[in-house]
């Protein structure tokens, strides 16, 4: 079907709600994530939280936080030096993290009397033996603990507080291990009770699996509560990864950087966020997620680094140092096994997926878990193979450097044509050449520099002549999710398969909810034929979801 003809490969060159508002408006944390898309993680946890506390017949406002004990937690160099002893862990997040309900019994009036104003004296209260049905009005507290699981009873040391709960320190003592869940001699990681990277460690990794579909039936229960799931085959299941370990081909260590450097701040701690709020970066010297090539990088990485603050700290060299590094695994020639670890952001990775060859720049987003991808990609090869009827076109909404749309158009007939579309200019360089490094001729696959939300109106679309009826739509846009404007020009189009890969499973609930509002207002109809999770990052949170949709004849 295609034209077979290969450019020469780069070589590591420069690259061609409707509930109760709960966060307080002048004390809540401001993130990247954003605060007010209902399906950001604060949003989640509030629906967590509230849920909860309904399951426990728990009147909201028990749990409420006064501005007072939120202001007596605020600051970590004069917040109070509170210690829960006997902490049940009740539930679980979406983030793996441990909720529990305990008795406020240090809100007392006398608390600022009795320390002068200061609160670093320590106090210690034991939750143990008073149960939440005492007293009917007795003020409640939820907490969040990192690294806990339902039925461990924990020692924590509280942090800073919010309206509907608190975040507190584990302090890795814990006193009744989950009999069901808690393994801790799973943990291969010397950095796990501290590194934000892993969450899930401890558990079995049928326990990971399970958790992760959990959180997709969490999603649709919150966000598409209407779509039947009990009549999906498999809803959530999540297909594993064959590499638990030693799969992450992507690592970007960081380090806090002080404005000025001095000698005695060396050497600075270069790794992963802490989990202890507010204390320093979690110095990692080995991940055992990552791939080898990484890990031998890693020593290395981190003395240059270490060479050059001292360099600073003397006034040897200006500037500031990159807080950031990355070390990224690349093939080192095709045809070969052997890989390289690439540490500069403007270098080419190449990477390979069953008979496909893939270059980007080693900063760009590629899925960092190769040894998942083939089944991965088989099982969406399955999937348009049941399509009813004959499809010519791939198009391929977000398409980064091309990755899904050329791993699949060996499915496309003679005659037919991938389309792709992305905002980062870069990226289209990169999925242009990719095509034509597997083959692909111009007029076979087109790659064009857009906005998704104008994709099909865009010029090149329209000179392309691809219609609906014959294509398939590939959609996996960032973690935020897809656009009503998008989403509403999919149903003018009308391709005969929707797949929907998504990052984050509760904005592609949302998404696909929206969809079938917007359904009603027309005469075309979309079944949701499946939802599956793919474990792209075993001993974490995330799960990978792919949502297959196939127009109603």
């Amino acid at each position: 079907m295609f034209h077979f003809s290969r450019p020469k490969l780069i070589v590591n060159t420069k690259p061609i709600f409707a509930f109760e508002r709960w966060a307080h408006t002048t004390l809540r944390r401001r993130t990247k994530r954003g605060t007010t898309d209902a399906t950001s993680r604060d949003h989640i946890l509030h629906r967590e939280i509230v849920e909860l506390i309904s399951l426990k017949n728990i009147d909201s406002g028990r749990v409420r936080v006064s501005e007072d004990i939120i202001n007596q937690f605020l600051n970590k160099s004069n917040s109070r030096n509170v210690t829960l002893r006997n902490v049940e862990i009740v539930a679980q997040t979406s983030e793996a993290e441990g909720l529990a309900i305990v008795p406020r019994l240090y809100e007392t009036e006398t608390a600022a009397i009795e320390n002068d104003g200061d609160y670093r004296a320590g106090e210690t209260f034991d939750v143990a033996e008073t149960t939440l049905s005492k007293k009917k009005n007795h003020k409640l507290t939820v907490l969040k603990v990192p690294k806990t699981v339902p039925g461990d009873i924990v020692d924590v040391t509280l942090r800073r507080h919010y309206l509907n709960y608190a975040e507190a320190d584990l302090n890795y003592i814990v006193l009744v291990k989950s009999p069901k869940l808690r393994h801790d001699k799973l943990v291969v990681c010397k950095h796990f009770d501290l590194c934000q990277g892993c969450q899930l460690q401890m558990v079995t990794y049928d326990e990971q699996l399970a958790f992760k579909q959990n959180v997709i039936n969490k999603a649709y229960k919150y966000f598409y509560p209407e779509l039947d799931r009990e009549s999906l085959c498999d809803f959530g299941h999540v297909i594993d990864s064959p590499m638990q370990y030693g799969y992450r081909t992507k690592l970007t260590p960081h380090a806090k950087i002080p404005r000025k450097i001095h000698e005695d701040y060396l050497p600075l701690p270069l790794g992963f966020e802490n989990v202890k709020i507010g204390s320093p970066v979690v110095d990692v010297d080995f991940c055992p997620i990552a791939v080898p090539s990484i890990n031998e990088k890693l020593p290395f990485v981190r003395k240059s680094f270490q060479k050059n603050a001292m360099a600073q700290a003397k006034g040897e060299i200006k500037g500031q140092l990159p807080s950031t590094l990355l070390l990224r695994d690349s093939v080192r020639e095709l045809g070969s096994a052997n890989t390289e670890c690439l540490t500069n952001p403007k270098h080419v990775v190449t990477e390979t997926v069953g008979n496909k060859v893939f270059q980007f720049p080693a900063n760009d987003f590629f899925q960092n878990n190769r040894s998942i991808l083939p089944i991965f990609l088989d099982f969406l090869r399955y999937k348009i193979s049941d399509i009813e009827g004959l499809f010519k076109h791939i198009v391929d909404a977000y398409c980064g450097c091309g990755f899904l749309s050329i791993s699949l158009s060996d499915a496309v007939p003679k005659g037919g044509k991938v389309f792709g579309i992305e905002l980062a200019a870069p990226s289209v360089e990169h999925a242009q050449h990719n095509a034509r490094l597997n083959g692909l001729s111009k007029e076979d696959a087109v790659f064009v520099q857009g906005n998704s939300d104008d994709m099909f109106t865009h010029s090149e679309f329209l000179s392309s002549k691809v219609t609906g009826e014959e294509s398939i739509l590939l959609m996996n846009p960032s973690r935020k999710g897809s656009s009503t404007v998008f989403l509403k020009q999919v149903l003018q189009f009308k391709p005969k398969m929707i797949i929907y890969v998504s990052c984050n499973v509760f904005s592609q609930a949302r998404d696909l909810k929206h969809l079938e509002k917007l359904l009603e207002s027309t005469d075309v109809k979309y079944d949701v034929e499946s939802i599956t999770g793919f474990d792209f990052y075993p001993q974490t949170k995330h799960v990978e979801s792919v949502a297959i949709l196939k127009l109603r004849v």
